[in-house]
């Protein structure tokens, strides 16, 4: 019975992390946006010596694209960015619309113009809170499931042992 609450407990702790990883995103890509508008320096500055997040994942991805930026490679930003969060695509454990959303949201920094990177930046983080709800209305779902289902397993398991 113990083990079922604790499946239960451990499955919820799963569900808010990917959400708080959802938030965190959302508010890096406008840290981002208005640290560069602020501060007035280019994108790979602000990635690698600006931008401060808890999560070390993401930490660790921003500063990869700061420092292949500085590299000044023919890539463009945009690409640089698509192709560095494909690659830690696993270990954010993001659901693939979500990858690809963040993935895309690069173009928000790399645009002609700071109009066209705020209207991008918008864009981007209007798709992000919907994405955002649908997480949260999945995980309440999914807890009441997932709680119900270990506690009942567990009861069916005390049963047999009886």
């Amino acid at each position: 019975m113990l083990a079922s609450v604790g499946l239960s407990y451990s499955i919820r702790i799963e569900l808010n992390e990917h959400q708080k990883r959802l938030f965190e995103l959302r508010s890096l890509l406008t840290k981002i946006f208005w640290e560069m508008n602020y501060s007035m320096r280019p994108v790979e500055l602000v990635l690698l010596y600006q931008i401060e997040t808890q999560d070390e994942d993401l930490r660790n991805i921003l500063k990869e694209i700061g420092e292949c930026l500085m590299k000044k490679e023919a890539k463009c930003g945009e690409d640089v960015w698509r192709e560095i969060f494909q690659k830690h695509r696993k270990e954010l454990r993001l659901k693939p619309e979500e990858s690809e959303l963040i993935e895309q949201a690069g173009n928000a920094f790399f645009g002609k113009s700071v109009e066209e990177n705020q209207k991008v930046l918008s864009l981007y983080q209007e798709k992000l809170d919907f994405l955002i709800e649908v997480e949260r209305r999945e995980r309440r779902e999914k807890q009441k499931v997932y709680q119900t289902v270990c506690i009942m397993s567990g009861l069916v398991l005390v049963i047999l042992l009886i």
